[in-house]
């Protein structure tokens, strides 16, 4: 009886790391996300007042 307590504690820690781990990873990628429109931003040499409102026009061409 111990060892199926035991590992259903088991069970469940890891399951929170899987998610702590998982929100991690998304935070990262907006970071990065977030990190290549800045430097996109700063490519096109916009800076100060203009660069808030250049942000809108930052994205591919077609």
């Amino acid at each position: 009886m111990m060892v199926f307590e035991w590992m259903d504690e088991w069970i469940n820690i890891s399951e929170s790391m899987r998610c702590r781990r998982l929100t991690m990873l998304r935070g990262f990628s907006i970071i990065m996300k977030d990190r290549k429109i800045e430097d996109r931003v700063k490519s096109k040499g916009l800076y100060g007042k203009d660069r808030s409102h250049s942000l809108a026009n930052v994205g591919p061409k077609y």
